[in-house]
């Protein structure tokens, strides 16, 4: 991969690992090379999402954050968020350097070989993106990385944040992006800025009130 994009002149990848492994073009899924990936100065994307890849770069340049794709389960008993997949960089905060450990395991009961389970920083806020590019929104919300989860179940990689799952829920929107991108920090301030720049609506889903409208269009959450 490093190989490819330093021959190509481009300083990201996005790999289509679930098709390419499934069908036999690729023998061996692309985690570990993702995470060297982020000290080689390219920038890896999960399942070749393209919609994630914009919140992964405006993180990258903007805020200096190494961001990563994640699937978001939800527990509205707990108040938790669960942010999962199997992978994440061991620099999520922009250094040069590791700043946490991994384990090389399975997932999915056993079913996926060679993910990595990655011990990410808690105790300090998060804020997860989505991006739906037809109608140009941005869906942030802000959540608290509260402990990471090592089970079998599901991907390897499982941060638990806590927030308000309830309005969360109730602001999402299917076209908000298939993945969501996880930032550490609390970045609402600078994508919000950032978007009035280049024209796009922000959706705060922490906003108050269950609706917002732009135009002829009810949205949830609070619309910037």
């Amino acid at each position: 991969m490093r190989e490819a994009a330093r021959e190509m002149g481009v300083n990201a990848v996005a790999v289509d690992c679930i098709v390419l492994y499934n069908t036999g073009l690729l023998r061996a899924w692309p985690c570990l090379g993702y995470m060297q990936l982020w000290y080689d100065g390219i920038i890896p994307i999960c399942e070749a999402d393209a919609y994630s890849m914009v919140p992964i770069l405006i993180g990258k340049y903007l805020l200096g954050r190494n961001g990563f794709v994640v699937n978001v389960g939800m527990d509205s008993e707990t108040g938790e968020f669960i942010y999962h997949h199997c992978y994440a960089p061991t620099n999520p905060h922009g250094g040069d350097k590791p700043e946490t450990s991994y384990i090389i395991t399975t997932a999915h009961l056993g079913s996926k070989h060679a993910s990595i389970h990655v011990k990410l920083p808690t105790n300090e806020k998060v804020t997860v993106v989505g991006f739906n590019p037809e109608e140009r929104q941005l869906y942030i919300h802000v959540s608290h990385a509260s402990m990471n989860e090592y089970r079998a179940e599901a991907c390897s990689t499982k941060l638990v944040a806590k927030g308000n799952v309830e309005k969360v829920v109730g602001s999402w929107r299917r076209r908000s992006g298939w993945h969501r991108v996880v930032l550490y920090g609390d970045n609402g301030k600078e994508l919000k800025e950032f978007a009035a720049l280049l024209g796009l609506t922000i959706i705060d889903e922490n906003g108050e009130g269950s609706l917002a409208s732009v135009g002829d269009k009810e949205l949830p959450g609070n619309v910037y």
